[in-house]
């Protein structure tokens, strides 16, 4: 009879967790032919120092886009995902509207010193001391306040060995975005000279 009552209270703590607000998000994968659907809910906003920029909670489950990170530009504002998937690490990034909570937003988009005329992968290590290097001298010209006293941090993407040195492809750009130092929160605007 007790193993009754704890299956019952169960149920009933399962389905008031599931009471809230949540709206399912649906996920078309083309390429795979796989359709997710995942249950996301509301992010609670708090605002910054800067009017035009806020900060939300982050919110569970997957909004926005799924895009190439390497197809992202200057001004963008996307989120990042990381997870298992068949016993499989995989990553996704969504494209999003910079007035939507967003993980980052990319300040600044080049192609590698010389990389035209280098064939051979110069190694993950060199490309992410120099990623690391570029983002760090053009982070300022767009937030519009010094790394050091920002209230951002910066990150990059840069090219795997394969699109390296591929023949189709030949991507070879570091691509530099900006998130905030508070992990687990999203940002809500663009941080183009918000001088935060």
């Amino acid at each position: 009879m007790r193993s009754r009552w704890r299956i019952l209270a169960l149920v009933v703590v399962a389905t008031a967790c599931q009471r809230d607000n949540a709206a399912p998000a649906v996920i078309d994968d083309q390429t795979l032919g796989v359709t997710t659907t995942v249950t996301t809910r509301a992010a609670v906003t708090t605002t910054r120092s800067n009017p035009g920029v806020t900060t939300a909670k982050a919110a569970e489950g997957i909004e926005g886009m799924p895009v190439d990170p390497n197809s992202l530009v200057v001004g963008d504002c996307f989120n990042r995902y990381a997870g298992l998937q068949n016993y499989q690490p995989i990553e996704i990034t969504t494209k999003r509207a910079c007035d939507q909570a967003h993980d980052a937003e990319v300040f600044y988009k080049s192609d590698y010193a010389g990389s035209v005329t280098v064939n051979t992968y110069p190694g993950k290590q060199k490309l992410t001391t120099d990623s690391i290097q570029v983002c760090y001298e053009n982070f300022n010209a767009f937030v519009g306040k010094p790394y050091e006293t920002s209230a951002y941090q910066l990150g990059y993407f840069v090219p795997s060995q394969d699109v390296w040195e591929s023949t189709s492809s030949r991507y070879r750009a570091v691509i530099c975005y900006v998130t905030s130092y508070t992990k687990g929160t999203k940002i809500i605007g663009s941080v183009r000279a918000s001088g935060v």
